[in-house]
């Protein structure tokens, strides 16, 4: 087993022995000490001792020195557990590598595909067999110009390394993002030899991204951009503006009678009108121009690329012509119009909120105008604006602070001039600005928020004030009292009124309340419906405000307790000068009077508005011709007459 020739000595073992000596020699255990180890390889190196493996023999050579057995059998063991180890790990890289999650792709210098793992080939779809040999140019997307990947090749050769995400495309074309991260690989001397990339499919993760964003940055009701978004886009395109000396232009929509919509077929359909309302806006936009819907019936626009006031007056009649169309709503239509303001940067305004406060101030101000229509930005209307905010933060303490008075228009019969009725009618008697008309401050309320509490003010001081008239007449006068839509909804009236009455001792047969047609109109409101009854049962007369303003139908009047309906003072105004006005205040008489329902018309001005309704058997008239509106001390005067 031992050979000497010229002072070498040549150490065969078979592998097979190796083994035996592993399972039953003390040899092994003297070899997995480490110090034992470092003590066997230095008596090795001393010997120059040369190990080969060949044809399953291992060979110790010793050159110019004797080796005794038992060193060379430990070494042995030694050797020979290390390599088991190494085999293991080797084993279990392989398994890591071919079971791991992310994808694995070595290659060479020149980037070509030495192997892959299986999570390579579900992400791509290219086989190991597919891939190696191909370089990794296979994966390019065309998403990626050359300056992206020439990024990459510096940051390998300066790092060693790069890392970001890249859109790559699979076997079938498809095109998907992955995150990659690309490390070096170098041999034991630090020269380079080759790539090994990991990457990961995150088209799930860029999707939820995406979705997040979105819901960020659009309304998901109309699929428009939202306030943020428009805030954003108009930020933008004022930065942009200023620096080529442009200039942008910012339209702010609110729709007219909205809110009669809403009331009257409910938030379902009202939400299927403002997506209809959406989808013709972004019709009338250019792609690079930016709608949005700012929230409840408010859009706005945003305009680039202007060159004269002329295209954009063009875009505004466009846009009031289209919103003016009806729109097909479960069977049946509705109509709105838009009251439209706009400001312009750089003239109203330096930044994106200037420029929407200025528009909202010129929107007031088209609604001001009646409605449908465009007004562009002035410092007049910005004046206006800021009055309109000073009485709204008045009307907060009116209340407090009893500005308000009532008065009282009387109502009188056609068919017996004696009968007289009246309409409470509420007036704020500022302390520096005077009085100030309903029309002005009734909206305010109604935005702020405190139509509610002023209404049953109203109604408290009416009541109070017609029970004091019973002490005059036995006769005395009905009283007509206004009631908002939120008061019902907010309160429960018949509840309230039930109160009220008792507090002042006004029997609920002197009492009338007059609600709009868009209160009625709502079938799907049962307690609604409820409160109306309740308050007909109690002997209290309602009446229909404005009639033929909003939605009339017969099936709703027949099935509510309405006892009178009220002819908007517009229908009266021009029956002197159209005749097919005259027609229509006729139509509304005659239908009433197949319904058994009294008719109310106010707006009387003069004495053929009168004949003309006393002729078609009209019950009540209202209006200067009768009588101004009048204090509780002059009513009472007009009653002694």
């Amino acid at each position: 087993m031992k050979k000497l020739i010229n002072l070498i000595t040549v150490f065969i073992f078979t592998v097979p022995f190796i083994i035996s000596l592993l399972i039953f020699s003390d040899h092994f255990a003297f070899a997995q000490d480490v110090k034992n180890i470092d003590y066997l390889q230095s008596v090795i190196a001393q010997q120059e001792a040369v190990i080969s493996e060949k044809n399953r023999q291992i060979y110790l050579i010793s050159i110019g020195g004797f080796l005794s057995m038992s060193t060379v059998i430990a070494y042995l063991c030694y050797l020979l557990r290390r390599r088991h180890n190494d085999e293991k790990q080797l084993r279990l890289a392989s398994s890591v590598f071919e079971n791991a999650i992310e994808a694995v792709v070595v290659t060479d210098t020149r980037a070509v595909i030495q192997t892959v793992n299986k999570a390579f080939s579900d992400i791509t779809g290219f086989s190991r067999e597919e891939a190696t040999g191909q370089p990794m140019g296979i994966l390019n997307s065309g998403y990626h110009d050359k300056s992206f990947y020439d990024e990459m090749y510096e940051s390998l050769q300066a790092n060693g390394e790069w890392e970001g995400e890249i859109w790559n495309r699979r076997k079938d074309a498809s095109v998907y993002p992955e995150h990659l991260t690309i490390t070096t690989l170098q041999d034991h001397k630090g020269a380079q030899e080759g790539y090994v990339a990991l990457f990961t499919d995150i088209t799930k993760r860029k999707e939820a991204e995406a979705r997040i964003k979105h819901q960020a940055n659009y309304d998901p009701l109309t699929e428009l951009a939202n306030r943020n978004l428009l805030i954003d886009r108009l930020t933008r395109a004022v930065y942009r503006a200023e620096g080529n000396a442009s200039e942008v232009a910012f339209l702010l929509i609110d729709l007219d009678r909205f809110k009669i919509v809403n009331d009257t077929f409910g938030h379902p359909i009202a939400d299927e009108l403002l997506k209809l309302v959406g989808g013709r806006l972004r019709d009338l936009t250019k792609k690079s121009d930016t709608c949005a819907r700012l929230g409840g019936d408010e859009f706005g626009i945003v305009l680039t690329d202007i060159t004269d006031l002329y295209s954009i007056e063009e875009i505004l009649v466009k846009i009031l012509q289209e919103l003016a169309k009806p729109y097909r709503l479960e069977n049946q239509e509705a109509f709105i119009s838009a009251s439209i303001g706009v400001a312009l940067y750089p003239s109203d305004g330096q930044d994106a909120l200037t420029l929407l406060k200025n528009a909202e101030s010129a929107m007031y101000r088209a609604k001001d105008k009646g409605r449908n229509n465009f007004q562009f930005f002035t410092e007049a209307i910005d004046l206006e604006a800021q009055r309109l905010l000073e009485l709204e933060n008045a009307l907060h303490l009116a209340l407090e602070r009893n500005e308000f008075i009532v008065n009282y228009q009387p109502i009188v019969s056609l068919s017996d001039p004696g009968t007289i009725n009246c309409e409470a009618l509420i007036r704020w008697q500022h302390p520096t600005k005077g009085l100030i008309a309903p029309s002005e401050f009734i909206p305010l309320a109604e935005e702020a928020g405190l139509i509610v509490p002023i209404g049953e003010w109203v109604l408290r001081e009416s009541c109070k004030e017609a029970a004091s008239w019973m002490k005059l007449s036995e006769n005395s006068p009905k009283i007509s009292v206004n009631c908002s839509t939120r008061q019902f909804q907010r309160v429960d009236m018949a509840d309230l009124v039930t109160q009220v009455l008792k507090e002042t001792g006004l029997p609920a047969e002197k009492l009338c309340l007059e609600i709009t047609e868009s209160l009625i109109i709502k079938d799907d409101d049962d307690d609604i419906q409820n409160q109306l009854e309740r308050l007909n049962e109690m002997g209290v007369a309602l009446s229909i405000d404005d009639f033929g303003t909003g939605y009339s139908s017969l099936s709703y009047l027949k099935r509510f307790p309405i006892s009178t309906l009220k002819i908007d003072r517009s229908f009266i105004s021009d029956v002197n000068a159209q005749e097919d006005e005259g027609a229509l205040v006729a139509a509304i008489l005659s239908m009433a009077e197949s319904l058994k329902l009294k008719v109310v018309a106010e707006g009387v001005e003069n004495a053929h508005q009168q004949n003309f309704l006393k002729e078609r058997d009209c019950s009540f008239i209202q209006g200067f011709h009768c009588s101004k509106p009048l204090s509780g001390e002059e009513f009472r005067k007009f009653l002694k007459k």
